[in-house]
């Protein structure tokens, strides 16, 4: 994985201004043709993952995709994939890279978010679903470092992703989130954190 990636969150529509779509498919691709090989998107970013879609078709190198869904309170395993197979047809693809757990903090604090994603019959039972059935290669959380450390304990996610908590300003990540992603038993399970600005 590249160490720069490109966030897909700029394309997300109104939110973050406007944008061309022909000028944003020329800088998916310039940034694959320039070495990134990392994208970050999410199905709630507005039309992200379609852009991303077009910017892809006829591409031929390696390019790993984390896509995310938003949990909610009583979502289902049936939610979670449906959810990605909208996704997946965004982005014309058969399978995602990574699928997060997107913002669990939207569900509690610390250890109880994890606990509501991990009720059974829920979103993290789709999640596994899909990557039992092929859909999904690595599953995962993303969020703040409370509700990220909590579901990192658990052992249950292959991936972690933390934003704006390891930069020139907050460097918690490193002491709170890192630390942990180096002991044997995270480390030795191939497992990885992203950190996100």
């Amino acid at each position: 994985m590249s160490v720069i990636g490109l966030g897909g969150a700029v394309y997300a529509g109104t939110s973050h201004g406007p944008f061309n779509e022909a000028d944003a498919v020329d800088a998916i691709r310039g940034a694959l043709d320039g070495g990134v090989n990392y994208i970050d998107t999410s199905r709630h970013y507005g039309p992200s993952e379609e852009l991303i879609g077009k910017a892809l078709t006829g591409y031929a190198g390696d390019c790993i995709i984390c896509t995310k869904l938003s949990p909610r309170q009583g979502a289902t395993a049936a939610d979670a994939i449906a959810g990605v197979g909208e996704s997946l047809t965004a982005l014309g693809r058969p399978y995602v890279d990574v699928l997060l757990a997107h913002d669990i903090q939207q569900v509690g604090k610390g250890a109880t978010a994890v606990e509501t994603i991990l009720q059974r019959g829920g979103m993290v039972d789709g999640f596994r679903q899909l990557q039992r059935e092929g859909r999904v290669r690595f599953i995962g959380v993303s969020g703040r470092l409370a509700e990220v450390n909590a579901a990192v304990e658990t052992g249950e996610f292959d991936v972690a992703l933390s934003f704006n908590r390891f930069n020139l300003l907050d460097w918690s990540a490193e002491a709170e989130l890192l630390a942990e992603a180096h002991n044997d038993d995270y480390s030795t399970a191939r497992k990885m954190v992203i950190l996100k600005q």
